[in-house]
């Protein structure tokens, strides 16, 4: 497979790795950052980061509400995720390559100007809260929050973040 990887690094310091695949007719974007849950500024606060995380496919400076955002990003059949880490959030699209260039606007515009209304709030408030309690049967997703608390860090397990 030939393909070529060239480093970017934006004004802002952020850096990048673009790869090109020649041919190849699906595109892979990951978009980084860091600022994921331990940089609440407390314990209570923890899964801030993973809420606006939810709220970033939500109504933003272009589009009213998810649905309407939602309809116009897999129109065509572009996928999108995310993920909050305790130091991570990420922000995962895959489309067909004659579309990337709208898809990546489209995430931009996601990423860059959210607005967050009450009732999308109150939508993704019950997702993550519905997320935690399935990882009450991931022992791994148990097991962490014990480890850090024995080596004297500050976090809360499941059950605290699900009170």
């Amino acid at each position: 497979m030939k393909h070529s990887i060239e480093e970017i690094e934006l004004k802002n310091g952020a850096k990048g790795l673009l790869i090109d695949v020649p041919g190849a007719s699906v595109m892979n974007m990951k978009v980084q950052f860091r600022g994921g849950m331990r940089f609440a500024k407390s314990p209570e606060l923890y899964e801030i980061a993973h809420i606006v995380e939810h709220l970033s496919f939500g109504a933003n400076a272009k589009y009213p509400d998810e649905s309407t955002y939602e309809a116009e990003f897999t129109k065509n059949g572009a996928y999108h995720n995310a993920w909050t880490s305790d130091y991570s959030v990420c922000y995962e699209t895959e489309c067909a390559d004659f579309e990337w260039d709208r898809i990546l606007d489209l995430k931009r515009i996601a990423i860059t100007s959210p607005k967050f209304n009450d009732a999308e709030l109150k939508s993704e408030k019950g997702n993550v809260r519905a997320e935690l309690t399935g990882y009450m049967n991931d022992y791994g997703r148990l097991l962490w929050p014990r480890l850090q608390k024995a080596i004297g860090e500050n976090v809360l397990n499941l059950r605290e973040r699900l009170s």
